[in-house]
């Protein structure tokens, strides 16, 4: 089983975003694009598991205790980092809460044994994959895209999803969702994102 943990997009930031691929398709620096339906942001990927061990972390993620919040969208980036250009990304700005909740899920996780992640994290929502990209042509998307801006939505909740390869890409399904807190006077004031099983053409 390939798992990861993440948050889900309110479908309103997802048309936005789709949006933005519509607006960039067919361009200089046209990625190879993710479908829409999949845009999430991951707080850590795990990988291949046993069924056994994905049980035990399916159960273990239940003692994470991090507050909701609000995530901000930058504007357009990519990652690795400019000099290597591979992913197109919209970034998030990691908040003190965002954080909580990364460190939590992935003590968590740890504590069940999956090793420690080396790389720093660097929230995002992917849009596509580049092909061969001239870096320079990718900056200059980039400056083009900077006066770009998104909505803000809430997080309430992160889910567990199963990644499936096939034929046709990536299915995901979501095995279980892990409610946050939040303070009952504290209502969302925006949309919040919705489980969902989809298909994509790269895994995440």
């Amino acid at each position: 089983m390939r798992l990861f943990a993440a948050f889900d997009v309110p479908d309103s930031v997802r048309d936005v975003l789709a949006g933005v691929r519509a607006d960039l398709a067919g361009g200089p620096v046209s990625p190879r694009w993710s479908s829409p339906d999949l845009y999430h942001c991951t707080l850590r990927f795990v990988g291949e598991v046993d069924r056994e061990t994905a049980s035990r972390y399916r159960q273990a993620l239940h003692a994470v205790d991090a507050p909701a919040f609000t995530v901000d969208l930058y504007g357009l980036d990519v990652l690795p980092g400019h000099r290597t250009p591979r992913v197109l990304v919209v970034g998030i700005s990691p908040s003190p809460a965002l954080r909580r909740l990364y460190q939590n899920v992935s003590a968590v996780l740890e504590a069940e044994g999956l090793p420690p992640e080396e790389r720093s994290y660097r929230p995002h929502i992917t849009l596509g994959r580049f092909e061969n990209p001239n870096p320079k042509t990718v900056h200059a998307l980039l400056r083009r895209e900077r006066g770009r801006t998104f909505p803000s939505f809430d997080v309430s909740a992160f889910h567990l999803f199963e990644s499936t390869l096939t034929p046709d890409g990536a299915v995901h399904e979501i095995l279980e969702t892990y409610p946050l807190t939040r303070d009952a006077d504290d209502p969302p004031t925006h949309e919040s994102g919705s489980g969902r099983i989809c298909q994509q053409t790269d895994p995440p």
